[in-house]
């Protein structure tokens, strides 16, 4: 495997991928790799067709990961009990 070396990082994009790394019991390069994955993923070369079998197998990774936010969806949305919202 190649190795490549990251400088100048910001250091609050730094602590995001620390974060998300501990979240996911990841080391920070494993996160730093899933996260380049995930941006290449995105990205499409002009005129290439997307590898779907990759795109399938990164959202079953996606989907796999734990819910980290228990709140329900109405909560999210800002519901309140008599359906409106804040």
């Amino acid at each position: 495997m190649a190795t490549l070396l990251v400088r100048d990082v910001p250091d609050d994009l730094y602590a995001q991928i620390k974060q998300m790394a501990e979240l996911y019991r990841r080391s920070l390069n494993q996160e730093a790799v899933q996260c380049l994955k995930a941006g290449v993923a995105l990205e499409t070369i002009p005129g290439e067709k997307p590898d779907w079998e990759e795109f399938t197998a990164f959202m079953q990774d996606a989907w796999s990961m734990p819910v980290v936010d228990t709140r329900t969806p109405d909560e999210i949305i800002g519901y309140k009990s008599n359906g409106l919202f804040d």
